[in-house]
C-alpha cells in the first residue's frame, strides 16, 4: 500500500510535472501576447488619433477651401454688380447730359422763334400804324374835298345847297 501510495504519489508528480511545463509556457505566451495586445491596442489608438487629427486637418482645409470659394465668388459679384452701378451711372449721366443739351437747343430755338415772332409783331404795328395814318390822311383829305366841293358848289349854285338821295 505504501508502494501504491509511492507510486501514486510518483504519478501525481510526474503528472503534475507534465501539466505545468505546458501551463508554464502557456503563461509565458499569454503574458507576451497580453503584452504584445496592449502595444497593438496603443499603437491603434496612436493611429486612431492620428487618422482624426489627420481628419480633422483635411476637414478644415476643405472647409477653408469652400469659404475662400464663397469668398472669391461673392466677391466676384460684388465686383460685377459695382461694374453694373458703374455702367448705368455712365448710362444717366450721358441720358441727363443729352437731355441738357436738348433743353438748351429747345430753349434756344424758343428764344430765336419768340424773337422772329417779336420782330413780325413790330412789323405789323408798325405797318398798321402807317396804314392807319394813311387812312386818316385819306379820311382828312376826302373831308377837305368834300369841303371844298360844297363850298364850291355854294359858290356856284348860289346858295342852294342839294342834297343827294
Amino acid at each position: 500500500m505504501a508502494a501504491r501510495v509511492r507510486l501514486q504519489h510518483h504519478e501525481r508528480d510526474r503528472m503534475s510535472r507534465s501539466i505545468r511545463r505546458p501551463l508554464a509556457g502557456f503563461l509565458n505566451d499569454f503574458c507576451f501576447y497580453s503584452q504584445e495586445c496592449k502595444k497593438l491596442r496603443e499603437e491603434l489608438r496612436e493611429e486612431h488619433q492620428e487618422d482624426k487629427t489627420s481628419a480633422l486637418a483635411q476637414l478644415t482645409q476643405s472647409k477653408e477651401q469652400e469659404l475662400n470659394n464663397a469668398r472669391e465668388s461673392w466677391q466676384r459679384k460684388v465686383e460685377d454688380l459695382l461694374e453694373q452701378i458703374s455702367l448705368l451711372k455712365q448710362s444717366l449721366e450721358m441720358q441727363l447730359s443729352q437731355s441738357q443739351s436738348s433743353l438748351q437747343q429747345l430753349q434756344h430755338q424758343f428764344s430765336q422763334e419768340r424773337e422772329h415772332l417779336r420782330m413780325q409783331l413790330d412789323e405789323l404795328q408798325t405797318e398798321h400804324q402807317r396804314r392807319q395814318q394813311r387812312l386818316q390822311e385819306a379820311h382828312r383829305c376826302a373831308m377837305q374835298d368834300m369841303e371844298h366841293t360844297r363850298q364850291h358848289d355854294l359858290k356856284v349854285g348860289g346858295g342852294k345847297v342839294t342834297q343827294k338821295r
